[in-house]
């Protein structure tokens, strides 16, 4: 078996038939403005002028490929998504969040907002080698492609430093949802050996997506010499559908051929 699969490859020139590429991808082309929707206040809590922002969300895939052809490649893309963004605000002292009017209605506030959810991504596709010279090889092809989006979490806890230790935390889910449809891919590798290459890779994709749904959330409010006080709310009318093309999606891979 092994002497027929080695025969078949020389004599149509194919020296390896398998790749494996392990990407990084934009996590921002993957928070479009659909997703943005179903966040409601999260979202615009986490926009707001004020604070220090950190965005510790990170998008990575490993893609399997199967050369068919001597230019012609089935692909499997299995990644994930991790978004996590951070807000840190801390008011005291802050004369000019004072003057133009804070969203906490006063600056005398330590301000600290999260939001999470995770994406999955489930990509089959067809891909075409149509430049392979020297170092440098380009490929383009199309994909069918699944999105399966987990729960938002949203987190939001207010100190207030003149009212002896009083705080308040906001804590919220929304449903999360998926998305399916078809997608256009263009790559390009450089190879620093015949085995190993680093490219980079574009998807465009057009999807139905249905997200969000019924959001569950709680405010409890801490004072010092009380018991404390919750209050849980629902937000129903908070879901998005329908159908969109996406944002471009840039990817750096790293690939080995064998």
């Amino acid at each position: 078996a092994f002497a027929q699969v080695d025969s078949l490859c020389i004599k149509k020139n194919i020296p390896y038939r398998w790749e494996l590429s392990v990407a990084m991808n934009s996590v921002e082309a993957q928070m479009d403005q659909k997703l943005f929707d179903t966040w409601v206040y999260p979202s615009a809590n986490y926009y707001a002028y004020y604070g220090d922002k950190s965005d510790k969300s990170f998008s990575v895939s490993i893609i399997p490929k199967y050369k068919i052809k001597d230019n012609i490649s089935v692909r499997c893309e299995l990644g994930m998504t991790n978004i996590d963004l951070r807000s840190y605000y801390e008011g005291i002292g802050d004369t000019a969040t004072q003057s133009q009017g804070h969203i906490g209605g006063t600056a005398d506030i330590i301000k600290k907002d999260i939001i999470e959810q995770k994406i999955y991504r489930y990509l089959l596709g067809i891909q075409w080698q149509f430049i392979e010279k020297k170092f440098i090889g380009g490929y383009c092809g199309a994909s069918l492609n699944y999105f399966h989006y987990g729960n938002l979490y949203w987190n939001d806890y207010i100190l207030n430093t003149t009212s002896a230790g009083r705080s308040t935390n906001y804590t919220a889910i929304t449903p999360g949802g998926y998305a399916f449809g078809t997608g256009m891919l263009v790559g390009i590798n450089i190879y620093f050996s015949r085995q190993i290459s680093l490219g980079g890779e574009f998807l465009y994709s057009l999807l139905y997506y249905q997200l969000g749904g019924i959001q569950n959330g709680t405010k409890e409010e801490l004072f010092p010499t009380s018991p404390k006080q919750t209050v849980d709310w629902k937000i129903h009318n908070n879901k998005s559908e329908g159908i969109q093309f996406t944002k471009i999606m840039p990817s750096l891979n790293l690939t080995i051929r064998f």
